[in-house]
């Protein structure tokens, strides 16, 4: 990637070849072979965290994307309209326009990138035909050992330990503090569920199994929830933390994660992907069909359930609060590490009523704007599982999380 400078020009340029719909406009046709495409979105994303606000390359990034497009480009926005990129300038005027209600989902196979053979000492043109292939071209990329000192070796950086090669040893800089056994990170994977989510694009849900085997599972995505692979994992220990090597039976799901905190003592254990750094990774209970307290016949049974465990709603396109039920009749919202960075949004009082069979979840928010209203739709005892919609957002996605 070179150091570009964004120009008056190149943004107009975007601007203008932007497409857009609205209520008057006649439905346009996706361009043929336009695919959604999860590695893109991934492109895009690091391609932001490579140039600053003014489109230079960041001085303290010490990865880059190993290939070039050859262009012109077809790619696709989340809501369905297209734009021809014909430059890394415009692609990067792409990025830099792009927010979290309009980013781009898709791109029209196939296409070409430039990549460098160290073998021959030349740039080869390479055919990308699909998501397989794209995916696959994106992991043999080296986005760096995790030491922070950008040098490839996988040797520790600065000496201070913290990981991000500035030698100033403060935490919350990446540092990595693991208290716990390779026997720890295996039980602790098999005993929940996982699930990584994508920010703007979707969510898997992992279930790891102790024999070594895993499914990954669409949370309400383009499959309606279906499982989506099945695969083989394993943890090795390296470099003084561990590592989770998921190979999928569909290679484009292939994944590493890395145990970025894990204390036996608190039952605390922290992941990050090496192949999507962008997602956030955390733990779920899963439906293990046990009964017991999971009470679907009353209020006081739902108020249990509610209690029990975290909420998240998801907007989609927009933003994710976390929702704190307790059992005096109060809750309160944080933003999911949204435009205030996780902090508390509001708080406010919430009630159950049983309306011809069905349970309503009032939401009564001392800041207005985050009222809302709940409804079980679904509710299953000997699976454990529920469902629950907003009335007020009936766009939006809510599930629990972190449960007992």
């Amino acid at each position: 990637m070179k150091n570009l400078k964004l120009s008056i020009f190149s943004i107009f340029m975007v601007l203008f070849i932007f497409t857009s719909c609205t209520n008057d406009d006649s439905i346009v046709d996706l361009p043929q072979n336009m695919q959604e495409s999860e590695t893109i979105t991934t492109v895009m994303g690091l391609m932001s965290q490579l140039y600053d606000q003014n489109g230079n390359l960041n001085s303290d990034n010490d990865f880059e994307i190993c290939f070039d497009f050859v262009y012109p480009l077809e790619l696709m926005f989340n809501n369905g309209t297209t734009v021809t990129v014909n430059s890394e300038e415009e692609l990067i005027d792409v990025m830099m326009n792009s927010t979290e209600e309009l980013y781009i989902t898709g791109i029209v196979f196939p296409f070409d990138v430039e990549l460098y053979n160290e073998t021959t000492d030349t740039v080869e043109i390479v055919t990308i035909n699909n998501e397989e292939e794209f995916a696959a071209l994106l992991e043999s990329c080296d986005f760096g050992d995790g030491d922070g000192d950008g040098d490839g070796d996988n040797e520790p950086g600065d000496g201070d330990g913290d990981g991000d090669g500035d030698g100033d040893n403060e935490p919350g800089d990446g540092d990595i503090v693991i208290d716990c056994s390779i026997e720890d990170i295996t039980n602790v994977l098999a005993a929940y569920c996982w699930v990584i989510d994508f920010i703007d694009f979707n969510e898997f849900i992992y279930t790891l199994n102790i024999d070594g085997t895993y499914q990954i599972e669409d949370i309400g995505g383009s499959t309606g929830g279906s499982i989506l692979t099945t695969g083989t994992w394993s943890v090795t220990p390296e470099n003084d933390t561990f590592y989770v090597t998921l190979n999928a039976d569909d290679a484009v799901y292939n994944d590493q994660w890395i145990v970025t905190q894990c204390d036996v003592n608190n039952q605390s254990i922290e992941l990050e992907s090496l192949v999507y750094p962008q997602a956030d990774i955390y733990s779920i209970i899963c439906n293990n069909g046990n009964g017991g307290d999971f009470d679907c016949s009353s209020e006081d049974g739902i108020s249990n359930i509610l209690t029990n465990c975290l909420w998240t709603i998801d907007f989609i396109d927009f933003n994710e609060f976390i929702y704190t039920f307790y059992s005096d009749g109060t809750y309160q919202i944080n933003d999911a590490g949204g435009n205030t960075n996780g902090n508390l949004l509001t708080s406010g009082t919430w009630v159950i009523e049983a309306v011809n069979n069905t349970f309503y979840i009032t939401l009564n928010a001392d800041d207005a704007v985050y009222n809302d209203q709940w409804i079980v739709t679904q509710c299953d005892q000997t699976n454990e599982s529920i469902v629950i919609e907003s009335l007020v957002y009936p766009q939006a996605e809510i599930f629990s999380t972190n449960c007992g």
